[in-house]
């Protein structure tokens, strides 16, 4: 299976009385994602599917790039990918993908970060604001994956101009 880690763009920040689920992309994020998401086109990606976070700048992400990758109809809202998402809710995610399927993950830090160290088996990895990581995994569980690539949001632009 190969798995795509892509962190949301740039959101509002915090205000107290407001629900953090609630908090937009800037409008500095909504147009990095959109030159990001056609460096992403340059990329092939071929996604089976694009399992997004339910908060609001996760899904304002996912279908920035939907639209990109021309798979709008691909995406699909996921609870656990809204906070807190370790390797068993990874692992119930996956269960139902076919061996070579091509998913697209859409969500938030610490968890991508977490995520992606203990697949390809530890190791610091911070997955940045609109950058996308590549792995292939052979095994949802710790090791059981290979880091294709990393690229921060800059690469994704300068890849789309």
């Amino acid at each position: 299976m190969r798995l795509f880690f892509l962190r949301h763009g740039d959101a509002e920040d915090r205000q107290p009385g407001r629900p953090d689920a609630a908090r937009r992309l800037t409008p500095s994020g909504i147009q990095e994602l959109e030159l990001a998401a056609r460096g992403m086109l340059g990329l092939d990606l071929r996604l089976d599917v694009i399992l997004t976070s339910p908060l609001v700048r996760a899904r304002e992400t996912a279908d920035i790039v939907a639209r990109s990758l021309a798979c709008e109809a691909h995406v699909q809202e996921v609870p656990a990918l809204g906070g807190g998402c370790g390797l068993g809710d990874l692992q119930a995610l996956l269960a139902d993908q076919a061996p070579r399927a091509r998913v697209l993950l859409v969500g938030h830090e610490p968890d991508f970060s977490t995520l992606v160290g203990t697949l390809i088996g530890g190791g610091h990895v911070r997955v940045a604001k609109a950058s996308l990581a590549c792995l292939d995994v052979q095994r949802v569980e710790p090791g059981g994956a290979e880091l294709r690539w990393y690229l921060l949001a800059e690469h994704l632009v300068r890849l789309g101009e």
